[in-house]
């Protein structure tokens, strides 16, 4: 019995240092991870991510249309990165396997810096990288934080190592306000969300993690046209995204989640409802220039959280007293006029001349026309303005709320509105001729390459004089997802063969 009270014991006494052992490398490696993480996000709310591995970085380097999101010199930094280092199995046995974080970093005069941030793999001593990388390169100058060197392609970067933790860029600014940002508050919370998303993305070929938090405008760097505040969608954001890459020949395709973090986010009112076809982009004139399409499958439901919304606004006891004064004075129930005909999706939307406009799609617009009547004046036949300001923004929220009192027309079974008369007649004009972006093949072959099921879908087309790019289309879509939103990214070029 002695013996096998003995076997027991050192049974457990073996068990315990293997999960000590256990457990000690897995916190050392996790933390590892971190500081690595925590460099890539310390300036920076766009990470792209992609694993050392000689399989991922050559599919990636064939990959013209990623490539070409990138400018020349972008691109000659990240093939440089490839074959300077990556290819070069001496110095990737250090490497191989580990995750290779791209940050994106605004820099002065609308440009961007690239910030690469990784960590040796533990096969071999860290401290013997340098000398190795010295005898590789053409020349390397050491400095008490910051080495310079200069590769065989007459590129210049700049390495800090500190043990594992590596990061490159060619920007002696972007290491230096990194250590300081490190040394700094991080961004905890996007680092854990990076950090609970790094398994389900780990078969992906490559990796964005967005930070819509950072007001860098980065978007601007790959849109096929010029972005303005019709981008609301993407500036006020309080929401991170996981998003993974899918190889292809014909576009560029991310898919993912988003997390909308805010409860006083306007799009968190969005995120129990359901997606479905759209259908009001066949409104919309082919000079349409980006839209942004919003379903609301539960109106009822919806609006609820409107209230709930304009109340965390301090809004909601405002916009009550107007609505009633506007019922006693109009013999009006304006709460059974727009919300009882209004259907399932609105839209506000912008064409090529800068002119912006919004629509709702109706059950029974020849009815809601009657009931708005007196609240309404005559502008044309058919163009009508409402009175009182600010009755759209009540009912539907943040999309309408720089219609004040628009100019408005109801026509099969959808109200048209902008804040000039003159619009509306052009659209007017266009919308009798046929003349519409559902016509445009370049738009309808973008949407084939997604879901036919949208709850929010943001377009932006591209400029007729913006042939320098390659993409005629991009896409951002949103679906309801358990309180978070499935997300599809996509840039199109029609053209490519």
């Amino acid at each position: 019995m002695k013996r096998i009270y003995f076997i027991v014991i050192i049974l457990l006494a073996v068990l315990s240092a293997l999960t000590y052992l256990y457990f000690s490398k897995l916190n050392k490696d996790t933390h590892t991870t971190d500081l690595s993480l925590s460099a890539a996000t310390a300036q920076s709310g766009l990470i792209f991510c992609i694993q050392n591995n000689k399989s991922v970085t050559d599919l990636l380097s064939s990959q013209d249309l990623l490539q070409s999101l990138l400018s020349k010199e972008k691109q000659k930094i990240l093939l440089s990165l490839q074959t300077q280092f990556l290819n070069d199995p001496d110095l990737n046995k250090y490497l191989n396997g580990q995750n290779l974080y791209i940050s994106f970093i605004a820099a002065g005069n609308k440009n961007t810096d690239l910030l690469i941030s990784t960590q040796t793999n533990g096969q071999n001593d860290p401290a013997t990288l340098k000398p190795l990388l010295k005898s590789k390169i053409h020349s390397l100058t050491d400095t008490a934080d910051v080495s310079r060197l200069t590769t065989k392609d007459s590129l210049t970067f700049y390495l800090k190592q500190k043990d594992n933790l590596l990061l490159l860029s060619t920007s002696f600014k972007t290491i230096s306000n990194n250590l300081k940002a490190e040394a700094g508050k991080t961004d905890q919370e996007f680092l854990d969300y990076i950090k609970s998303n790094l398994k389900l993305t780990s078969n992906s070929v490559a990796s964005v993690y967005l930070n819509f938090n950072f007001q860098q405008n980065l978007l601007q760097k790959i849109s096929p046209s010029e972005l303005d505040e019709s981008l609301i969608l993407f500036q006020q954001q309080d929401a991170f995204a996981c998003l993974s890459y899918n190889y292809s020949k014909e576009k560029i395709l991310f898919t993912g989640n988003t997390l909308v973090k805010a409860e006083q986010n306007y799009l968190k009112l969005f995120t129990e409802s359901k997606a479905a076809k759209i259908t009001i982009d066949a409104l919309l004139p082919e000079n349409t220039a980006n839209y942004t399409i919003y379903t609301i499958s539960n109106y009822t439901e919806w609006s609820q959280q409107l209230h709930k919304r304009f109340t965390e606004l301090n809004k909601e006891k405002e916009i009550q007293t107007a609505l009633s004064r506007l019922d006693t004075k109009y013999h009006l129930n304006l709460q059974r006029t727009i919300p009882e005909y209004f259907k399932d999706q609105l839209v506000t939307f912008q064409i090529s001349s800068g002119e912006k406009l919004g629509a709702i799609n109706l059950k029974n617009g020849d009815k809601l026309s009657q009931l708005l009547l007196d609240i309404s004046s005559d502008y044309h036949t058919e163009i009508k303005s409402f009175k009182e300001p600010d009755l759209l923004y009540y009912f539907f929220g943040d999309p309408f709320k720089s219609f004040k009192k628009p100019y408005y027309i109801i026509i099969d079974n959808a109200m048209i509105f902008a804040n000039n008369a003159s619009t509306l007649q052009d659209f007017l004009s266009n919308y009798s001729g046929n003349h519409l972006l559902i016509n445009n093949k370049t738009y309808v072959n973008a949407l084939d390459q997604l879901p036919n099921t949208s709850t929010i879908l943001f377009y932006l087309g591209k400029k007729k004089q913006e042939s320098t790019n390659k993409f005629d289309t991009f896409i951002y879509q949103l679906s309801a997802d358990h309180r978070n939103f499935q997300t599809n990214t996509l840039l199109f070029n029609n053209n490519t063969p």
